[in-house]
């Protein structure tokens, strides 16, 4: 099974290192489960920080406009 290549799918299992690597045809290893499992949480976590960095950037963006307001400008005009 080391090296050899589907020729259906192009795809190359390579077993010289502790496990078996498994790679695309376009020479791309394929990622382990606790890889993309590991991404998955990183993206996860990225994509929760965005979210309370837009809800806060939307609180500030009101708290200005209320103060805004109270000088008797309107912020929308």
């Amino acid at each position: 099974m080391d090296g050899w290549v589907s020729p259906l799918l192009g795809i190359r299992f390579d077993m010289s290192g502790d496990e078996l690597q498994i790679f695309g045809s376009d020479g791309q290893r394929f990622l382990s489960y606790l890889e993309v499992t590991a991404l998955r949480d990183q993206d996860q976590r990225a994509r929760q920080r965005a979210q309370k960095q837009a809800e806060e950037a939307a609180r500030k963006a009101e708290r200005l406009a209320a103060q805004v307001r109270a000088t008797g400008i309107d912020p929308e005009a």
